[in-house]
Parts: structure tokens; sequence; C-alpha cells
């Protein structure tokens, strides 16, 4: 059993160890506080915590130099981790979605590893935290929703699936509609 603490903390902030703390939208802070509330009560479940987006710019300024979905960005968790008082129950769980067509510079068939490994998976492989992804999908073909083009995001389903199969990362795939 899980407690994933907050479905992506979109406004929320993470940033490195010694840069300036907005206590309003600092997030590990707030997540290992909660956290730690929930292990209190059910010391045997897995503290679940999402990531943050790209306020800031903070995913424009990594080595990734795009775009992180809302609940994407660990960047800083290197430097910053979520605190638990038993570090063994946290999971992160990134969202990352195939392209949408709303703008966003990431997510075609061309993003790939390197933008995965520096939004979410360098920061778990250098603290040894488990990594759940909480969201991901798309749509296997061209879609018209709302008067909106959706195109088709196999190919990008596809290299994501090889990822988390290359890393032997869990997931939940949300959902068999595209932006539901």
């Amino acid at each position: 059993i899980a407690a994933d603490l907050f479905n992506e903390p979109a406004d929320a902030t993470w940033v490195h160890k010694g840069e300036d703390i907005d206590f309003f939208t600092d997030w590990p802070s707030a997540a290992s506080r909660l956290g730690n509330h929930v292990l209190d009560i059910c010391p045997r479940w897995l503290i679940v915590v999402a990531g943050v987006a790209n306020k800031g710019g903070q995913c424009k300024d990594s080595s990734s130099n795009t775009y992180c979905w809302w609940g994407e960005n660990f960047i800083a968790h290197a430097t910053r981790p979520v605190e638990l008082s038993d570090p063994s129950k946290l999971v992160l769980s990134p969202h990352v979605y195939g392209d949408t067509n709303d703008g966003r510079d990431y997510g075609d068939a061309n993003d790939g590893p390197d933008i995965w490994d520096a939004h979410f998976g360098d920061a778990a492989a250098a603290t040894g935290t488990a990594v759940l992804i909480g969201e991901w999908g798309g749509v296997m073909r061209v879609s018209t929703w709302k008067g909106r083009n959706i195109p088709d995001t196999s190919v990008w389903q596809a290299a994501f699936a090889a990822f988390l199969l290359n890393h032997s990362i869990g997931f939940f795939y949300w959902t068999l509609n595209d932006n539901s």
C-alpha cells in the first residue's frame, strides 16, 4: 500500500541545495513533512512523490534543455532529496507524456533516454531512490478531441517503453484515451 502525496504539484518548486527556497512552494520540504506524517501512522506504507513541473525554467536550464511535464521534474532531488524517517519507503513517481500538440518543445519521437535521465533518472540513480512512473501514455494514431488535433505518439511510446524495460522501472499507463 502506498500514499501518493499530491498529484502533479505543477506550481511547486524544487531547487538545488544552496539556492533560495520559497517556503510557500518548496515541494521537497512539504513532501518530507507529509511523508513522515503518513509514516508515523502507517510505517509499512510506501510514500509516492510526484515531481514538479518547469517552474522557474529549471528543466530548460538543465542538460535536457527542454520542457518537463507536470510531475516529471526531479532534477534537484540529487542535491535536495525528500527526507523520510525511513528512506527505503520513498518512491519517485514522474509523469511523462508524448507530444500533445500544445506548443511544448518536448515529447516527440526524437526525445529519449538523455532527456528522461536528466529529468528523473540521474537523480534517482544518484540517491538510490526507487522510481515508479505514475503516469505515461498517449494516443496510437492521430486523433481529434474537443476540436484539438492530437498527434500519433506510438513511436514515442515504444521508445519510452524500451527505456522503462532497460531500466527495470515499473509504471502505471494513463490512459486508453489521451487527455481524459
